[in-house]
């Protein structure tokens, strides 16, 4: 069971978050300009690679008027070095603004922890701006070497 929220709850995400008027895709424009209108086809190769990948997408849900306010992700990494043991990338954390600094995005990293611990991970990675560092040391993530990406 997920602890409760007095202005929000937690859930999995659903089919029906992808729609338009849920708030998810005004929440995830935080992160990155996200289009805001989606067909249905979209959203069904959205919704059906989050399965195949087997993520795990956690979001909370204002009470008042029950729009997506705070998003993460959990990407599962199938470690070969490591006789197949079971790592985490989290990705996307995000709550919408007007609805931060109330524990929006402190709720989803300890339930996105407690669900990683749940999948037998060894343990979770993520890459954060660095005026985030001491946010993200709150739930035990610490500094390592600088990270690199490749656009494509």
């Amino acid at each position: 069971m997920r602890p409760d929220h007095e202005k929000f709850f937690l859930r999995e995400l659903c089919w029906s978050d992808l729609r338009q008027g849920s708030g998810i895709w005004e929440t995830l424009n935080e992160l990155t300009p996200a289009n805001c209108v989606v067909s249905l086809r979209a959203r069904l190769k959205i919704w059906l690679n989050l399965k195949r990948e087997g993520s795990f997408v956690l979001v909370a849900i204002w009470r008042e008027n029950g729009q997506i306010v705070g998003h993460v992700k959990l990407l599962p990494d199938q470690k070969i070095a490591r006789g197949g043991a079971l790592a985490g990338h989290v990705e996307d954390v995000v709550t919408r603004q007007g609805f931060r600094n109330q524990g929006v995005a402190s709720a989803l990293l300890k339930e996105l922890k407690r669900e990683a611990i749940l999948r037998g991970m060894y343990k979770l990675t993520l890459a954060c701006h660095d005026w985030l560092e001491g946010f993200y040391a709150r739930f035990d993530f610490v500094k390592t070497d600088s990270g690199m990406r490749a656009n494509l």
